[in-house]
């Protein structure tokens, strides 16, 4: 058993918090914001400024990073808003990189009490857990962070008899909020730390200890949902023959003052927040006169490529060149209502609806181009571009089968698609190389081994 405490780091992104407010004559307001939330923050914005949402309009084409912490509202948009509406002029208001740090989210700072009990061989049998999440001043995602981190506890490792008690408190402080883990990442160091400490009092090689109780096929996740595979486990197995780990445990362990040690962090985290809320996305695809397609998606940009994965998604369902595809996004009077850019689930989430969406466009197109060719839709198949019948030489050019001519009218297919998907996890162990001098307490990281267990690759490059 044992006693571990999480600090207070921030997102410290690129783009602090910034917005512009701007009033038109019509009561209308435009807001420029960087935010992973959009249609959140019109909705909010529209309740507190006591306006329908359809005068609020919201607007973020791309962000300097988020990581979580920029799905909440900050004081300053409200006072941007108030400050243009007196003045009747736009009004700009930037954070300082202090005032981010102050005004902006952190992570939890945690405390934890965890005891578990092994046998002699290394089962885990029992885990026994309480966690303090600060919240600071305020709640923001503090009720989430906790519940999402507590039953993180219940991950990782497979363990029968579990017993968790996770508690959000306020005190005097700067606000924490959503950041890169949810919660889960403070619990699972305390959970890694412990497992090695157990191990040594066995005696039992950690990586071993991790592997004999790791989560695998038939196993559920907290959320309920069926665990798929034996990703930990093939995580921790690869990690060790990359960086030649059993010649790495036989290593003399007599050094005086500078002492080498590896050490393994593994994870396991879920990609959407079911079922605490449900997630949706939603996508529009329209083919133009000329054969190109537009996607609209509300999903955000947040550095992460997504608009690209998006985009690819769309050009391989329909089968058109990856430059054929444009994308329409951060306009909430625009593009389809999106729920934001959090959880890790926009490929999920806003991808699969526009796979949806584009198969759809694909269906109206081939029954299109089969009526020109004289054959069945299930006829013809698309690739970069070309349509072709399935096994001859007869093919025509997708602009040729849609391009207006005199006395046609010009066509457009439009798909819409709305998507609410399951949750899927990916694991990851990594494997790290320190040097410890013992006299001054001085780290220094040697190397770094990463494993991850991501699923399909829908963007590669």
């Amino acid at each position: 058993e044992g006693e571990y405490e999480g600090g207070r780091p921030t997102p410290a992104y690129m783009e602090p918090n910034v917005c512009m407010c701007q009033w038109d004559g019509n009561g209308n307001l435009t807001v420029w914001i960087s935010t992973q939330t959009s249609f959140m923050v019109r909705g909010i914005m529209a309740e507190v400024l006591g306006l329908p949402r359809h005068k609020v309009r919201v607007l973020c084409d791309h962000m300097g990073g988020g990581f979580g912490a920029k799905q909440d509202l900050f004081q300053s948009e409200f006072l941007c808003a108030l400050l243009a509406r007196q003045t009747r002029r736009p009004v700009r208001l930037e954070y300082t990189r202090e005032e981010t740090f102050l005004g902006g989210r952190s992570r939890h700072p945690v405390k934890i009490w965890l005891r578990q009990g092994f046998k002699r061989d290394g089962t885990l049998t029992a885990r026994q857990a309480r966690i303090l999440f600060n919240s600071g001043a305020y709640g923001s995602h503090g009720p989430g962070v906790t519940n999402v981190g507590t039953n993180g506890l219940t991950s990782l490792y497979r363990c029968e008899n579990v017993e968790l008690e996770g508690r959000c408190i306020y005190t005097n402080s700067p606000i924490a909020g959503a950041f890169r883990g949810f919660g889960v990442l403070q619990v699972t160091y305390a959970l890694d730390i412990q497992m090695d400490e157990a191990a040594e009092k066995l005696g039992i090689d950690p990586a071993e200890l991790k592997l004999k109780n790791a989560v695998r096929e038939g196993d559920y996740a907290p959320s309920g949902h069926p665990v798929h595979g034996h990703g930990l486990e093939d995580c921790i197995r690869r990690g060790m023959q990359e960086v030649g780990w059993a010649a790495l445990r036989s290593r003399p362990r007599d050094a005086a003052v500078q002492r080498r040690g590896w050490g393994i962090g593994c994870e396991m985290h879920g990609a959407g927040a079911q079922p605490a809320i449900k997630e949706q996305g939603n996508a529009i695809v329209k083919m133009n006169e000329d054969g190109g397609v537009v996607l609209f998606t509300g999903a955000a940009n947040l550095g992460t490529g997504a608009h690209s994965t998006l985009a690819q998604i769309v050009a391989e369902e329909i089968g058109l060149k990856f430059e054929s595809v444009a994308v329409v996004h951060g306009d909430t009077d625009v593009v389809p209502w999106d729920i934001g850019a959090f959880a890790s689930h926009t490929t999920s989430v806003a991808g699969r609806a526009a796979q949806i969406a584009a198969a759809e466009v694909k269906r109206q197109l081939l029954e299109h181009a089969a009526e020109q060719l004289e054959v069945s839709a299930g006829d013809l198949e698309i690739s970069l571009g070309e349509i072709r019948v399935r096994g001859t030489d007869r093919a025509i050019s997708v602009h040729d089968a849609v391009a207006p001519r005199l006395g046609i009218p010009s066509l457009q297919f439009v798909g819409n698609a709305s998507n609410t998907p399951h949750k899927s996890y990916s694991f990851a162990a990594h494997f790290v190389e320190v040097n410890v001098d013992t006299e001054t307490g001085q780290i220094t990281v040697l190397q770094v081994v990463p494993v991850h267990e991501i699923g399909k690759v829908i963007n590669p490059i």
